[in-house]
């Protein structure tokens, strides 16, 4: 029993006056989309709940095949391959008890084969004469083709009954995407992200919606999750909308999800040709998660300081509508959807992104309005918030005060680093004259802190002068 006297020396362990700021990771992805569940094994099968996919086995496993219509295949496929490895939570709102159509008909085998015309066929029963047939016995399916399997019951020309439900993706609606929360606190669609860092420990840094975006109540209740998540969002047009529709919908009477000013949002157009390697088929598909599969690896291979606009694209094939683009003309289309806002791609030496500003601009002007920019200040905003949480409650002394001034000041120096200069400066400082003394008696404390990211060169001019007393050179030793 201890009674608090000892002779001799000893050790106690005593914690630090340090607060270690690492950078918040502002590169993991989130989707919210439909996939063909009914192809995956039943264990499998989410709906409504973020799931973690990190390599293509896993969008295998957990989000299927690229079968034309459903966005999260593409999606998750498109980022993967755009960053070379990506982190990326996936919802799913694809049900198949509740957005599905059922058919019976009945069809005869031509050349061995019978071919069905819908997308996303499950559920398939198939009798001859009222006697139910085996699949991979008498039948196999594949690629919505019925065939014929040597040795069972079925012989060309032969009539069946075909009964299946398929997927009916005009019933998925913008509050199935947008998502709610249930009188149990379960949350569906967009919603359900909101959990992944409660559930993973992760914060979403990106969030893309690829199709259903257009859609104007999903766009803005996106643009109300980055907020909710300090994140940035990549929004396309809806597909058909031209050049034209585009520009014209960033006008106060705009009528498409482009008329907004929300400055962690950038506006992309066209749609891009992409090749889907499951139904070897190139097809149209949104640029969003293009841009977020970019945004992944110039934040890894340059820093999160560097602008996303003219760089290379692997995954485009062809573009939507051409979008005109010559070096120091400003009678462009791509100088005109940049004027207003709007990033695009062009295609010069190889498809490009190109833009770099955020949909508050041009509304707004200035530094605020480069999407690299906003994304620094979030990034510094976030690891701030992460790393000081552990002082919330502890006692406002001289020391606390030394302790964040100091620890923030040493995390902005480190930003300055040359090699990549996520910041040209910054500091950190107590003011007291922010700080009353009968807020400081309510547990209420204040510190300031400034930075300025680097802007990107998004114009750069030459002026030349032809001098032509220059000529007194010839023949000159």
């Amino acid at each position: 029993m201890s009674t608090g006297f000892y002779h001799g020396n000893e050790t106690k362990e005593q914690d630090t006056n340090e607060i270690i700021i690492t950078g918040a990771d502002m590169s993991i992805v989130g989707i919210i989309g439909t996939a063909p569940v009914f192809m995956l094994d039943e264990a499998d099968r989410n709906i409504n709940k973020a799931v973690c996919i990190n390599n293509y086995a896993e969008k295998s496993k957990y989000v299927g095949e690229n079968i034309s219509g459903f966005t999260l295949p593409d999606a998750v496929e498109t980022v993967l391959t755009e960053s070379e490895g990506a982190k990326i939570y996936i919802v799913n709102v694809f049900d198949p008890a509740k957005h599905k159509a059922d058919l019976t008909t009945t069809k005869t085998f031509k050349n061995g084969e019978i071919r069905l015309d819908e997308k996303g066929i499950f559920n398939l029963v198939i009798s001859k004469n009222d006697a139910a047939l085996a699949l991979d016995v008498d039948y196999s399916f594949n690629n919505n083709t019925i065939s014929i399997v040597d040795g069972g019951a079925l012989a060309d020309k032969d009539s069946v009954s075909i009964s299946y439900s398929y997927a009916d993706l005009t019933k998925v609606t913008a509050g199935d995407i947008i998502g709610a929360v249930d009188k149990y606190g379960a949350k569906s669609g967009m919603k359900a992200l909101e959990d992944v860092e409660s559930i993973y420990g992760d914060q979403i840094g990106i969030l893309i919606c690829p199709s259903y975006d257009g859609l104007v109540p999903v766009s803005s209740a996106l643009e109300s999750l980055a907020a909710e998540l300090d994140a940035f969002t990549y929004t396309d047009a809806q597909y058909g909308t031209t050049q034209e529709q585009a520009i014209q919908g960033r006008g106060s009477k705009g009528e498409i999800n482009f008329n907004t000013v929300c400055k962690d949002c950038m506006l992309i157009v066209p749609y891009v040709g992409r090749y889907n390697s499951y139904q070897d088929v190139d097809e149209l598909k949104p640029l969003s998660p293009v841009y977020a599969g970019l945004r992944v690896l110039v934040d890894r291979e340059e820093g999160i300081q560097a602008s996303i606009s003219n760089h290379p694209l692997k995954t485009v094939t062809r573009l939507e509508y051409p979008i005109d683009f010559r070096m120091g003309k400003t009678n462009t289309a791509a100088n005109n959807l940049n004027s207003k806002g709007i990033s695009c791609v062009i295609n010069f030496r190889g498809y490009r992104s190109f833009g770099t500003r955020s949909a508050n601009f041009p509304s707004e002007s200035g530094i605020e309005t480069f999407e690299c920019c906003r994304r620094v200040d979030k990034y510094i905003q976030k690891s701030i918030l992460n790393a000081t949480f552990t002082i919330v409650d502890k006692s406002i002394t001289s020391g606390l005060i030394n302790c964040v001034c100091d620890s923030i000041n040493a995390f902005l120096d480190t930003l300055k680093d040359p090699l990549r200069q996520t910041i040209i400066d910054g500091r950190c400082w107590y003011d007291p004259s922010l700080n009353k003394t009968s807020e400081l008696a309510n547990g209420w404390v204040k510190f300031c802190y400034e930075f300025v990211a680097p802007p990107p060169a998004e114009r750069i001019t030459f002026y030349r002068t032809i001098n032509i007393n220059l000529l007194n050179k010839i023949g000159a030793v």
